[in-house]
């Protein structure tokens, strides 16, 4: 199993990139991890990340997220699944071969793993709490562990997509699956439909 991890990165703080990495290197599997440099202010330093012959750290203009997540997938060619890490969030090791089981078990072309964690105040109004304080949601049941019915249904309830971990299979890398480049919010779900389709 060739497993490749896409970080795509547009002005991240340093310790929270390396947060990232470092959760992405300690997955089994991990033959490579890519970090794109979408043309930060204060590009990315290979040698301000943790130090692992897998990790590569690559610098393009900026163009968006979808044009650094397709960067990564043509550097990932080689992969027999592509793990997409958004800078701010972390791979939880179970998380992931939990993810590659559920795929062989489904024939997915793509999967989402997340812990939906949600920040509300005290009246429960998550945009209005002046000091929110993150709760954690279990996934609803009707959308845990199966295929979606209809690849328009990935568009339907948005907190599930709050927490990062997209995997893409050779089903979809083969297939030539690509992000929009047109969407700058949202492309993550878009992808997803896409495999879907």
């Amino acid at each position: 199993m060739q497993l490749h991890v896409v970080i795509p990165s547009f002005n991240a703080p340093t310790d929270r990139l390396s947060r990232a990495v470092r959760s992405a290197l300690n997955i089994d599997h991990v033959a490579r991890v890519w970090v794109i440099d979408d043309g930060s202010a204060e590009p990315v330093r290979r040698a301000d990340l943790p130090e692992d012959g897998r990790l590569m750290v690559v610098r393009q203009d900026n163009a968006g997220p979808s044009s650094a997540r397709n960067h990564g997938l043509e550097l990932a060619a080689d992969a027999d699944a592509v793990v997409f890490l958004d800078d701010d969030d972390e791979l939880l090791a179970d998380g992931v071969q939990a993810l590659l089981e559920l795929g062989d078990q489904l024939g997915a072309s793509g999967l989402v793993g997340a812990r939906v964690e949600v920040q509300e105040g005290a009246e429960g109004d998550a945009l209005a709490a002046a000091e929110p304080t993150p709760t954690f949601r279990a996934v609803p049941t009707e959308w845990a562990e199966q295929a979606l019915p209809s690849p328009s249904d990935v568009f339907a309830p948005l907190v599930i997509f709050s927490g990062s971990g997209l995997l893409v299979t050779t089903i979809a890398l083969e297939a030539g699956v690509r992000f929009d480049t047109d969407i700058l919010i949202g492309e993550d779900r878009d992808f997803l439909r896409a495999c879907g389709e």
